[in-house]
């Protein structure tokens, strides 16, 4: 191992966000870091904006490593790249239009190391432009509770970001990771590391800028590829619950959670298009879940299921407007 930390940062047309991001990067308290940048595709100047800006940091440019996809691979493909190259202990994944506070490594390379930990957590600030929330995650002792947490988007995010992990634990979970997935691929591949950690830590601090103000980030509008990914998502972890012989434990957290992210995805579209074509999406489990949802939730799978797309699409206005969803992390 050369280095403590190695930061791995794939990026796609972020050229709007990416400089802030890299000065964060380099900008770092603790010295002793590896940088993997990897270029997915992008056909704007973000690369450019990379190398311009290492060069106002000479003493950093042998620490950086820049690799380069012919074409956009997706983000699971870029991040098994980079870890299978990365030469450190722990291993930092960062997303290029996000930025971290200066002290966010060392703070936690250090408690990974006084705690001996395969994972370090800390909070989320989540950036809106005109205010910033605080996202605190909580852990449990056991195990089994984190899993079920995670699975029904309680007090862990699945975000990727904000965790240090220890190399050999992403080495393992790098080999079961689909490069199918573009939405809900933090979840499944936190899902892993949380079944396949020894110890998981927590750092009561925040250091991580989530940012929601980027209108061409996937997770901003929704379109088949959500709700195909989301079905996939569902099938890898049913599959790899079932190949650990516990889908005793979580099969119904899982369908009341298949239900409740159909609704969402549901009311989130702006395609009544997309809600005829997924109307039957998890149908098998519809009627026997569908009273954990709330009243607005449960009247969208009604029209759905009813075909009444145009009372869904009034609806959907209706609970846009009157609730802003929280943004999952």
């Amino acid at each position: 191992m050369n280095s403590k930390v190695s930061i791995i940062v794939p990026f796609y047309n972020v050229s709007a966000y990416f400089e802030r991001c890299i000065l964060s990067l380099f900008h770092q308290t603790l010295n002793d870091i590896e940088y993997i940048f990897i270029n997915d595709g992008s056909s704007d100047n973000s690369e450019q904006i990379l190398r311009i800006t290492l060069k106002e940091f000479p003493h950093k440019i042998s620490q950086v490593k820049i690799l380069n996809n012919t074409q956009n691979e997706g983000i699971i493909a870029a991040r098994i790249r980079g870890i299978k190259i990365a030469s450190s202990e722990y291993v930092l994944m960062i997303d290029a239009d996000d930025y971290i506070d200066n002290e966010m490594v060392e703070s936690l390379y250090g408690k990974a190391l006084s705690e001996k930990a395969d994972v370090v957590i800390s909070d989320i600030y989540i950036e809106y432009g005109y205010k910033t929330e605080l996202f605190t995650n909580l852990i449990d002792d056991d195990k089994t509770n984190n899993i079920k947490s995670l699975i029904t988007n309680g007090t862990i995010s699945a975000s990727l970001c904000s965790k240090l992990f220890s190399k050999e634990l992403l080495d393992l979970v790098a080999q079961k990771l689909p490069t199918s997935l573009n939405y809900g691929e933090d979840k499944l591949t936190f899902f892993y590391i949380l079944f396949f950690a020894n110890k998981v830590v927590k750092l009561n601090q925040a250091f991580y800028h989530y940012i929601q103000y980027n209108s061409s980030s996937v997770t901003k509008t929704i379109s088949k590829i959500h709700f195909e990914n989301i079905i996939d998502f569902w099938k890898y972890c049913e599959n790899f619950i079932k190949e650990h012989l516990i889908y005793a434990d979580y099969e119904d957290l899982i369908a009341q959670s298949k239900i409740h992210e159909k609704a969402q995805l549901m009311i989130s579209t702006n395609s009544m298009s997309l809600r005829e074509e997924y109307r039957d999406m998890f149908g098998d489990i519809d009627k026997a879940y569908i009273k954990h949802l709330k009243f607005g939730e449960k009247m969208m799978l009604f029209f759905v299921k009813f075909k009444l797309f145009y009372l869904s699409q009034c609806l959907r206005y209706i609970l846009v407007l009157k609730n802003k969803k929280p943004v999952q992390i």
